[in-house]
Parts: C-alpha cells; sequence; structure tokens
C-alpha cells in the first residue's frame, strides 16, 4: 500500500463526512427517512476504519528507529550490525 492511498482514503473520509451533514439536514427537513441517515452514518465508520487501516499499514511497514541506527534484536539483548550485516558487539542496556 502507498500512501497514496491512505490520502485518497482520508479524502473519501471527508466526503462522506459532509454528505452525512447534507443528510442530516434533509432528514431533519423530513425530506429523507431516518434509514438513509443511519446508512450514511455506517457508511462513514466504515472509510474511518479503513482509513486508519490504510495508515496503520504503512506505519507498520516503515523501519523503526532502532532498524535505521543499525541495532537488530538478538538473544538476550540488541547488537549492534557491522555493514558486513555481522554483530560487533553488544551494546549495553
Amino acid at each position: 500500500m502507498t500512501e497514496d492511498i491512505v490520502t485518497i482514503r482520508r479524502e473519501s473520509v471527508e466526503q462522506l463526512r459532509l454528505h452525512l451533514e447534507d443528510i442530516r439536514e434533509l432528514h431533519g427537513k423530513g425530506l429523507i427517512p431516518k434509514v438513509d441517515v443511519l446508512r450514511a452514518g455506517m457508511a462513514l465508520d466504515e472509510a474511518r476504519q479503513d482509513a486508519a487501516e490504510a495508515g496503520y499499514e504503512i506505519l507498520s511497514r516503515r523501519p523503526t528507529a532502532s532498524f535505521r541506527l543499525g541495532y537488530r534484536m538478538a538473544q538476550g539483548g540488541m547488537e549492534r550490525s557491522s555493514a558486513s550485516g555481522r554483530s560487533s558487539g553488544r551494546v549495553a542496556r
């Protein structure tokens, strides 16, 4: 997933939020039934969930700070990785 998908999903949330406002206004005027308000609310909730999941997916794919600094998890603690990928010794805790 790319960050573009997150942007698109956030834009979708905003459009559905505006749509829900319009639907509520029409319902308040007695022009549409309550079920339409509920459907619009459910669509907005689903879009928010999709956007949150897309954002989480992007974040979970980014390297952590320790990874970027060249550390890797080893049994019993963290070790600093050398350029060759071999451990260069234990880092004090």
